[in-house]
This record gives structure tokens, C-alpha cells and sequence, in this order.
């Protein structure tokens, strides 16, 4: 083979390599949550809602979520602890805020805000589509939420070529081919 041979099947793994998986924006708001009061067996999971808007088999790989402790009913209600997750065991999930008996949140309609960490990012990234938004409550009264909202971009975790780069490489690999057929027939 030629060294233009060689440089053009080295620019073909290139651009195959080089072909990006698709990242899909993520910018989802959750309506105001109000749970029904409750007077033991605490912590109670409480389901606030679902993030949707990210894809089935696509993960979290950047972003922020913010809301606040309380909502239009004056307070900001009971003591809680805030996750992001698949809902189930809280300890699986990422803690995003919490508003612990003592601090001005649990009297006050008070914002919180969570940039997503490398190591968020990570246990995140074990759950494909949807996360679920759970507030754990630890004392008595309601759990009271305003909208909550989930900025950031999710990705497939398996990259793979686009359709248009995979046809490049199939027609490529048959120019190739032709090409060695033709020389070796001469």
C-alpha cells in the first residue's frame, strides 16, 4: 500500500473516533410541592416528582437544580433532606439540599441552589432516563417545595458514529477494495 493509502485509512479511523455522541439539553421544571402532614416514623421518602425530560438510556453529565424550601403557603414547612436518584434507597441517590430543624429555612420560604460534582455526576450516572426527586422528611408538618427546576445536558454513555460517518467508512472501504482489486488484476 501507498502512503496515501496509509494516510487515508488513518484518516478514516480518525473519523470514526472523532464522530461525537449527541448531547441532549436538559431545562425541566418541576411544579410547587405540598405533602400532607405527618407525626412519626420519620424519615418519610416523599415522591415531589420526576425529571422527564431526560431520554431514556441517556444520562446526567452536567447541570444544576435549584428551588426553594417553602412555597405560596406562608413557611417553609418541615425539616427535610433533599435527593436526586432512581427514588428508591435515598442513600443510592445524590443529596442536592437540606433544611435541618434550627435553620431559618424551616420558618422561611428560603432558595437553594446545586451545581452537580464530578463524583454527583458519577453516582448519577447509574441511572438512564428519567430521576426522580425525592425530599425526605425528618420532622413533623408539611413538606412545602416550590418549583423546582433541573438545568443541564444528558448523553447516551455508548458513543456511536453517526449514520452519515458509517456510510463515509462503507464507502471508503469498498473504494479501497476496488482499488486493490485493480492493482492486483494489472
Amino acid at each position: 500500500m501507498g502512503s496515501k493509502c496509509w494516510l487515508s485509512a488513518a484518516g478514516l479511523v480518525a473519523a470514526i473516533y472523532a464522530s461525537a455522541a449527541t448531547a441532549t439539553p436538559i431545562n425541566q421544571t418541576l411544579p410547587s410541592f405540598t405533602s400532607g402532614s405527618a407525626t412519626g416514623g420519620f424519615p418519610i421518602p416523599r415522591d415531589v416528582g420526576a425529571f422527564a425530560s431526560i431520554p431514556l438510556g441517556e444520562s446526567l453529565i452536567s447541570g444544576t437544580i435549584s428551588g426553594t424550601f417553602g412555597n405560596d403557603t406562608p413557611g417553609g414547612g418541615a425539616s427535610m433532606r433533599l435527593f436526586l436518584g432512581d427514588g428508591g434507597n435515598l442513600t443510592d441517590d445524590v443529596l442536592v439540599a437540606s433544611c435541618l430543624f434550627g435553620s431559618a429555612c424551616v420558618g422561611t420560604t428560603t432558595p437553594w441552589s446545586h451545581a452537580f460534582t464530578d463524583a454527583d455526576l458519577l453516582l448519577l450516572g447509574r441511572f438512564t432516563g428519567p430521576l426522580a426527586f425525592t425530599a425526605s422528611q425528618e420532622l413533623s408538618f408539611q413538606v412545602r417545595l416550590g418549583p423546582t427546576t433541573l438545568i443541564g445536558v444528558s448523553e447516551s454513555p455508548i458513543r456511536m458514529a453517526e449514520p452519515g460517518t458509517l456510510a463515509l467508512v462503507g464507502l471508503a472501504l469498498i473504494v479501497f477494495a476496488a482499488a486493490r482489486r485493480r492493482r492486483s488484476a494489472a
